[in-house]
């Protein structure tokens, strides 16, 4: 044979070193008692003849596929990265392979890929969403490999067929929303998700309650609910600069959302925070980056990729509680150059 071509089976080995298929099977998976010269002889014959695992071949009689799918909603948008990063840390270091996939926040593409566990194509799935409907959860709970679901925001519920790894984005718009009022602000614009979807109804919710509790009445004309990317803060920005009522700041529920704002205002030559005060959420790197900084809620998406990885890998090993385990992480307003300095406006 070709060493330096063609991968050789366990059969190829046996052959090579005049002994059976089970002995150097079991040598290749550290099974049972093999004498040293053995093991050695067979080692060395697998490294010398190219041999490669067939973990395809194996998942076959074990059921065990050593792969474990990640399903995000918007792979191209940058708040995921971090998120992704970290769990592919974790499954690489536990000799897993990471499937990415990504569903455009359709129901119909989460269902589908719920149902690849069926058919045995990973042994687990990491599933993040800007809803959690009815027929995700029945679909889950027919399953029995480990899921890990997270929405980026807080999912109250005591009986769920799933772990659950998230972040209380109500509290962190209120957070951003409050630093405003404590600045001096009381005209103060929201641009979110819609609230028909889990993400955009809690981020909302947030900051309606901040606005509430300091006695401030919700203008709905600077309100803006629809997307939350780039094009619908700038597009929602140039709404409010021609309505002729620009307020004193403005609550993000994205940086993206908060980029495009930023645009909009460069082009009208409104100046931040001199003008606008503004807040985002999710912290990603441009924010320390773009003139002025800005400040934004961090909502830890690393951290909740690396528990959501590791909870999965403590199903597989068998050592997790039988309970399913509910994750909220605590958010954190980061205060840079975009929200401050409003005393000092001329």
């Amino acid at each position: 044979m070709d060493d330096g071509k063609k991968l050789a089976t366990i059969y190829d080995i046996a052959e090579k070193v005049d002994l059976s298929p089970a002995t150097v099977s079991r040598v290749l998976n550290n099974k049972g008692f093999i004498s040293e010269e053995t093991r050695a002889k067979v080692l060395s014959a697998a490294k010398k003849m190219n041999y490669r695992p067939n973990h395809i071949a194996k998942s076959l009689k074990t059921s065990e596929t050593k792969q474990i799918i990640l399903a995000i909603s918007y792979i191209d948008e940058i708040f995921n990265f971090d998120m992704i990063a970290a769990v592919q840390e974790i499954v690489q270091s536990n000799a897993y392979s990471l499937i990415l996939f990504y569903t455009g926040a359709k129901e119909e593409e989460e269902l589908k890929i719920i149902d690849s566990l069926y058919q045995n194509n990973a042994d687990a799935l990491i599933l993040t969403a800007v809803n959690i409907s009815g027929k995700i959860i029945q679909k889950i709970s027919q399953t029995n490999k480990p899921c890990v679901v997270s929405c980026f925001c807080r999912y109250d519920s005591e009986d769920i067929p799933f772990d659950y790894v998230g972040v209380d984005t109500k509290k962190g718009i209120y957070l951003a929303t409050k630093h405003l009022i404590d600045q001096g602000h009381t005209k103060i614009s929201y641009i979110g998700a819609n609230v028909n979807i889990l993400e955009g109804s809690e981020r909302y919710s947030g900051y309606c309650l901040a606005m509430e509790q300091s006695g401030l009445v919700i203008d709905k004309d600077l309100v803006f609910l629809g997307e939350h990317n780039e094009l619908f803060g700038y597009e929602s920005a140039r709404k409010l600069i021609k309505l002729g009522k620009l307020p004193t700041a403005l609550c993000a529920a994205t940086d993206l959302i908060a980029m495009g704002v930023y645009r909009a205002l460069e082009n009208s030559e409104i100046r931040v925070p001199k003008d606008i005060a503004i807040t985002g959420m999710d912290n990603i790197h441009f924010c320390s980056y773009i003139k002025p900084k800005l400040t934004s809620v961090s909502i830890v998406q690393g951290e909740i990729g690396r528990m959501a990885a590791n909870i999965i890998f403590d199903r597989l090993k068998g050592n997790a509680e039988e309970k399913h385990k509910n994750i909220i992480f605590e958010p954190r307003l980061i205060v840079r150059e975009s929200s401050i300095n409003y005393n000092n406006r001329s």
